[in-house]
């Protein structure tokens, strides 16, 4: 099976550079492999391998979380410079609903973002239809169980180093002007 996603450069042309995405599209590509690949090999494992099947267990948690997270990660990017005012107007009630403002929420997922070794994630409780802005520091640690991711930033050194360096801050706010409001709200229901 081919990984969902094959960016090409020209997608995100004044963001990331050809670089950039090529090399994360390696590592998204192989979390990606590792989902299909793991399986059978854990199968094979039996069940006299405690350790055997922890330890394969635990990669391919890690794999799957990592796909799925990469996957909201480019998804929820556009080419069209977009800015907190193209907010839809469901998505931007339930922000302030949660958030007081539109620019209270953005100020608090840009500071768990800075604060974040992995991801910032915009995540939906569905069962009080809450918005919580979480961190994660692993593809598998930090997101909450029954939560439905909304938005995702990776904030891994691979997803920025390239074009960014150690500039988090730049990559952030390049980042906000590339969010594909549309779909971040597609994904509330």
């Amino acid at each position: 099976m081919q990984p969902i996603y094959t960016l090409e450069y020209i997608d995100l042309p004044d963001f990331l550079s050809e670089k950039q995405l090529a090399e994360h599209m390696k590592l998204y590509t192989n979390y990606y492999n590792q989902t299909n690949d793991l399986p059978a090999k854990i199968n094979g494992l039996g069940t006299t391998n405690p350790a055997g099947i922890r330890g394969q267990q635990k990669t391919l948690q890690y794999a799957l979380a990592g796909r799925d997270l990469h996957e909201f990660y480019f998804s929820g990017m556009t080419a069209t410079t977009t800015s907190l005012s193209d907010i839809p107007a469901t998505l931007k009630a339930h922000i302030e609903k949660c958030f007081g403002t539109v620019e209270a929420w953005a100020a608090d997922f840009t500071a768990c973002a800075m604060a974040a070794r992995g991801w910032a994630i915009l995540e939906l409780d569905p069962r009080n239809d809450v918005l919580y802005n979480v961190v994660a520091d692993f593809h598998d640690e930090g997101g909450t169980v029954g939560f439905k991711p909304v938005l995702a930033l990776d904030m891994y050194e691979h997803a920025y180093f390239y074009d960014f360096q150690t500039n988090k801050k730049d990559y952030i706010s390049k980042w906000w002007s590339h969010v594909n409001w549309g779909v971040v709200e597609s994904r509330l229901s």
